[in-house]
């Protein structure tokens, strides 16, 4: 039996080496049709496409809103292709928003008005938008949960109205936004935004590197939205200091969010509550994408009217 396998299961001679050679040239042309069946336009003469929602801001030199705008006035781009706009409309999804508050020592300075500018970004953000939810944590010491999402405002004021600084702890508001990135991916939500307040003068602490808070942040979703107090730039000294600073002035801009800086604490209460307009205010835009084997990496969304500011992300998530 062992003689009858090893004649039969190995078949040699020039007929059956031919056979083997046309059966394998079969095979290729059948998968090259099938690429071409694949890659075939539909009947109305373009290529096969779906739909892809992404959320910007879109404003006037004022900070304001813009108006008006239409398909035609937006230029979408996936790794520098243009792709069709298909819609520009207010955005009325609700969000969920993780809002973190430094409450590191440099805070004690200003506790009456980190409560008063994170009780006016809550009240104007749900009142701008009731059906959006808000989380509340705190990252002076560790990062530290204070209020699971809720779309309460008389219980988000009261938790607000209650933020005190930890004496003699730094900042870690790296750690903290990883936390909230981990948490957002868990959760089904059209809208996600990292909200966070910072003052730059206090020393950071945080475990997780630039990267991995970028990588974490990319994948859950959300977009990054920070108001910071200038510091004196002591606290970039060390390398944790360095890698808050590249994260609050870039990951905003990478995700679709943006930075806010005050250089005094006078003027944070009237920045949370522009934050919390600019938010509430974004547009939804659609536009096509062609099927495609391997997604994009890259986008760039821009407007064709002047002295409009957008911010949009630059990544596309899939």
């Amino acid at each position: 039996m062992a003689e009858w396998y090893s004649v039969y299961s190995e078949p040699e001679g020039p007929f059956m080496r031919n056979q083997s050679l046309r059966v394998g040239a079969s095979w290729y042309v059948l998968a090259a049709a099938m690429v071409l069946i694949s890659a075939a336009p539909r009947a109305d003469g373009h290529a096969a496409q779906k739909t892809r929602t992404i959320y910007a801001s879109i404003t006037d030199k004022a900070g304001a809103p813009a108006a008006n705008l239409a398909p035609a006035d937006i230029t979408v781009r996936e790794d520098g292709q243009a792709r069709e706009v298909v819609s520009i409309k207010a955005a009325s999804a609700p969000m969920a928003v993780a809002f973190l508050v430094d409450n590191s020592h440099v805070a004690q300075a200003m506790t009456a008005e980190i409560r008063l500018g994170a009780t006016s970004f809550v009240s104007t953000l749900l009142k701008l938008s009731p059906d959006s939810t808000i989380s509340l944590a705190t990252f002076g010491d560790r990062p530290t949960p204070v209020r699971d999402f809720t779309s309460s405002v008389p219980v988000l004021t009261k938790d607000t109205g209650r933020i005190f600084a930890v004496s003699g702890s730094g900042s870690y508001l790296l750690d903290a936004i990883v936390d909230a990135s981990k948490a957002f991916k868990k959760m089904e939500a059209p809208r996600k935004a990292i909200v966070a307040f910072v003052d730059e003068s206090g020393e950071e602490f945080s475990n997780a590197v630039r990267q991995q808070v970028f990588d974490a942040v990319k994948a859950s979703g959300a977009s990054v939205w920070i108001v910071v107090l200038q510091g004196n730039g002591a606290a970039t000294e060390s390398t944790e200091g360095r890698d808050r600073s590249a994260v609050i002035g870039d990951l905003p801009r990478q995700s679709g969010g943006t930075t806010l800086t005050i250089l005094n604490k006078q003027g944070l209460n009237d920045k949370m509550k522009h934050l919390a307009s600019l938010m509430a205010n974004q547009f939804e835009i659609t536009y096509g994408r062609p099927d495609q084997l391997i997604p994009p990496s890259k986008l760039e969304v821009t407007v064709g009217i002047k002295n409009l500011t957008v911010a949009a992300p630059r990544w596309t998530n899939q």
